[in-house]
């Protein structure tokens, strides 16, 4: 029995270091295993990392844009509102100026009314023209003032020239062919083709009235001088109250 024993103990313990082999290689192969797995772990943490890093900056630089895209769009809206209040004071504007404009028309319109009656149908037609011109829709603003504007001009730059017109006109009764004398709007003066009649526009009476006989030529020189037919010079015009004898 004790034989047997030894025996067997002789064959365990020669067939020990194959089982520790065989272990060892076991565990060999896990830890390889397991190290690939580690080292799979650890580029998957490093690529979640990177990606990570990455979402993070992206996501920074997306909050950056949209503050900087809140303060445009903050901009935009204090512009819009500017250009509203624009918009509605320019409306306004142009509803004032059209009214302005109606009135300075009105007032042209009584002011050549009132006014010497020289070169009556085509002043009254200017107005009746301005007027149209006014409330047609498809006329721009601007086009009406510049109108309007000029309109203005053309009646002040009345008041600073001599001009002869022929005209039919009324005087002692009697509806004649005369030319017509023009000083500014200080006064008319008239003188018939035949120079038989010589008068002056008295606006008191709104009537021509004739002139004594004294006044012919000096009117006709005056006459002559506003058509550039005789050199200008020195003249004495009855412009103030007279006293027809």
């Amino acid at each position: 029995m004790g034989i047997l024993l030894f025996i067997t103990g002789v064959v365990c313990a020669e067939q020990a270091p194959l089982d520790i082999h065989q272990t060892v290689e076991k565990e060999i192969t896990v830890r390889k295993k397991i190290q690939q797995q580690e080292d799979q772990w650890a580029k998957q943490k490093q690529a979640f990392k990177n990606r990570y890093e990455t979402l993070e900056s992206q996501v920074k630089a997306l909050k950056e844009e949209k503050i900087r895209f809140s303060d445009q769009l903050s901009l935009r809206r204090q512009k819009v509102v500017k250009m509203e209040q624009t918009i509605m004071e320019s409306i306004q504007v142009k509803e004032n100026l059209q009214s302005t404009l109606e009135d300075i028309v009105c007032q042209l319109d009584q002011f050549v009314e009132t006014d010497l009656p020289f070169l009556k149908v085509e002043r009254s037609n200017r107005i009746s023209t301005l007027k149209k011109c006014l409330i047609d829709p498809d006329i721009r603003l601007a086009e009406k003032t510049r109108r309007t504007l000029e309109a203005l001009q053309v009646e002040l730059d009345y008041g600073r020239r001599l001009e002869v017109t022929e005209e039919i006109i009324s005087i002692d009764g009697e509806k004649v062919a005369a030319d017509v004398l023009r000083v500014g709007r200080l006064s008319l003066f008239c003188r018939t083709g035949d120079g038989s009649k010589t008068g002056w526009y008295v606006p008191s009476a709104e009537s021509w009235q004739l002139l004594p006989d004294k006044y012919d030529t000096i009117i006709l020189e005056a006459m002559e001088m506003a058509s550039q037919r005789r050199p200008v010079d020195m003249i004495n015009l009855p412009l103030g109250r007279l006293e027809v004898q």
